[in-house]
């Protein structure tokens, strides 16, 4: 967890872990990979993730996600209310709506 004010740039983190961005907090060059989530919630920004093979990332409602990048088998869960602009979504990449609250 990322706590409200925190920051954190260019991380990589490890096979089945997951990481949660609170509100206040942001978030910046994450590569989530194959069994790995990255929890955007309400009030949190994240920019410049990579979402690769295998790899997911939530986007809650009041959350803040710009410059995302979904290759090959990664997925992107966008919730109603989320901000969420200059995403890519390559073949094979999926971005779908969800249903995550705050």
């Amino acid at each position: 967890m990322i706590y409200d004010g925190g920051s954190v740039v260019g991380v990589t983190i490890a096979y089945g872990a997951s990481i949660e961005v609170a509100s206040g907090t942001t978030l910046s060059g994450l590569v989530v990979g194959s069994g790995q989530a990255l929890y955007v919630l309400s009030g949190a920004t994240a920019s410049g993730v990579t979402v690769a093979n295998g790899g997911e990332i939530f986007v809650s409602s009041g959350a803040t996600v710009v410059g995302t990048t979904v290759n090959n088998g990664g997925i992107e869960r966008v919730a109603a209310g989320s901000f969420v602009s200059n995403n890519v979504v390559n073949p094979g990449g999926t971005s779908a709506a969800c249903c995550l609250a705050g």
